[in-house]
């Protein structure tokens, strides 16, 4: 499933990052986001875009299309 589809407050971990150049996965993964990591989506804005996630003990945002292209499963 992708981010964007999972649900919200559980455990998820990144299985997969798709369509993204390697400038943007370095990007990511110096945040945290990376192959193999646990992640939580938090919260997402009423107009559904940006999606909050909790990336160990910091929040960090990120738009819906970064979400749509990004897999994880659940823990």
């Amino acid at each position: 499933m992708t981010l964007w589809d999972a649900p919200f407050r559980r455990p998820l971990r990144v299985t997969d990052l798709q369509g993204f150049g390697e400038e943007i996965r370095a990007v990511l993964a110096q945040l945290g986001l990376d192959s193999g990591e646990t992640v939580e989506k938090v919260h997402i804005a009423p107009l559904r875009d940006p999606v909050s996630l909790r990336i160990g003990e910091q929040l960090f945002t990120l738009r819906a299309d970064m979400c749509r292209r990004i897999q994880v499963e659940a823990l």
